[in-house]
């Protein structure tokens, strides 16, 4: 099924609302190392000033589609478990509803295929009545907080930035990598992208990829 992962946010792509950066970073390696910081203590607005506004646009979406996930993955449980885990989704939906964003169902999700561009015509419009993408963003983030722990954000949002930016590769205003961090054992790497913006770096989420956070 979907998840919350990269590479639900990397089909998830939108490009309107782009709010101003508080703060760049003078190298991609600062720029993880802010939001890691950032992401820990909870300082959300922080940390969505660590990434471009197409950024921001991507993982509110993503985090918007995720109680719809969370929903048809408890389906396997009955009724009784959907009905649980839109419970714990209460105040995600609470933000989400109150901003008058109206997400896609499963079924049209499943439409699309996981085609990346039938995905974006799909989801283009999802964040069209919020103005602020940014602070949309950091109102779900704080809102998951509420989630049990073996909700969606605290391996997505948390944990998938953690860990060492090593074969940082910089072309003009792009830089890639690779950030390693250890699960059950086991390394996992995951290829990391920032953009500079202004003169500082900043985390790039990328359609049909697993960049950025």
């Amino acid at each position: 099924m979907l998840l919350l992962t990269a590479g639900l946010l990397a089909v998830a792509m939108l490009a309107t609302a782009a709010p101003l950066q508080a703060e760049t970073y003078d190298s991609p390696q600062a720029c993880l190392e802010a939001a890691q910081q950032l992401v820990e203590q909870k300082e959300y607005a922080g940390f969505v000033d660590c990434m471009t506004s197409d950024s921001q646009s991507v993982l509110a979406a993503g985090l918007t589609v995720m109680p719809l996930v969370r929903a048809s993955m408890a389906a396997i449980g009955g009724p009784e478990a959907v009905d649980e885990a839109k419970k714990k989704m209460a105040n995600v939906y609470e933000v989400i509803e109150r901003n008058g964003v109206e997400a896609p169902t499963m079924e049209q999700l499943a439409a699309t295929g996981r085609d990346p561009e039938k995905m974006k015509a799909l989801l283009n419009s999802l964040l069209e009545p919020v103005e602020d993408h940014a602070a949309y963003l950091v109102e779900l983030m704080a809102a998951f907080e509420t989630v049990d722990k073996d909700g969606a954000t605290r391996p997505t949002v948390v944990d998938s930035i953690q860990g060492e930016l090593t074969d940082i590769n910089i072309e003009g205003d792009i830089a890639t990598g690779t950030l390693t961090r250890e699960v059950g054992g086991r390394q996992i790497s995951n290829p990391m992208r920032f953009k500079k913006v202004d003169g500082g770096w900043l985390i790039d989420i990328q359609l049909g990829g697993r960049d950025g956070a």
